[in-house]
């Protein structure tokens, strides 16, 4: 399940602002803060035992998670191609001293 899909609206929604920062809401962010490395595969043992044990109990995190590896999937299917050389000559001159 991703973010783009209706059952999981709710998460991608703002929380309160007069709801009191608590460890929960630290550990969401400094979960999602990982969420990239977990995709890319290079987070160490610890912290990737801290990441799924996390992602195990919580369903936001879990679709976001979700949503990260489906957009990586996607851009990964994109087509590759060529810079113009045009746009590779300009890229040179502007990294010249």
């Amino acid at each position: 399940m991703t973010f783009f899909d209706g059952e999981v609206a709710q998460a991608a929604q703002p929380r309160s602002t007069t709801a009191g920062v608590g460890v929960a809401e630290i550990s969401h962010r400094a979960i999602r803060d990982l969420l990239s490395d977990l995709v890319e595969g290079s987070l160490d043992e610890r912290e990737l035992g801290r990441v799924n044990a996390h992602l195990d109990r919580c369903p936001d995190c879990r679709a976001w998670c979700d949503t990260l590896r489906a957009t990586a999937r996607a851009v990964r299917a994109l087509p590759r191609e060529q810079a113009p050389q045009v746009l590779k000559d300009r890229l040179a001159r502007l990294s010249e001293p």
